[in-house]
């Protein structure tokens, strides 16, 4: 990943910031979609869940994806 930096110190913007992800590698997409399918359950049962699976597989990198420590973030407008 590269960094891309702004020229000017008062002209800093998020790309400048941040690194740039690189493109999803799709390659896995069907392999992962037919161990989704072929678990103990109705096709398609658990909705959305199920094409987050295929997401977290997909940046993981890995057939076996794992989340370590999940969490929740709720952003709150104030009253």
């Amino acid at each position: 990943m590269t960094v891309m930096r702004s020229t000017s110190p008062y002209n800093i913007t998020m790309n400048d910031t941040l690194p740039h992800p690189e493109p999803l590698d799709q390659s896995m997409s069907a392999e992962l979609q037919h161990l989704i399918d072929t678990k103990t359950k109705p096709l398609g049962s658990f909705g959305r869940l199920e094409s987050l699976g295929l997401q977290i597989g997909l940046v993981q990198r890995t057939l076996k994806s794992r989340i370590e420590q999940p969490a929740i973030m709720a952003l709150l407008p104030k009253a």
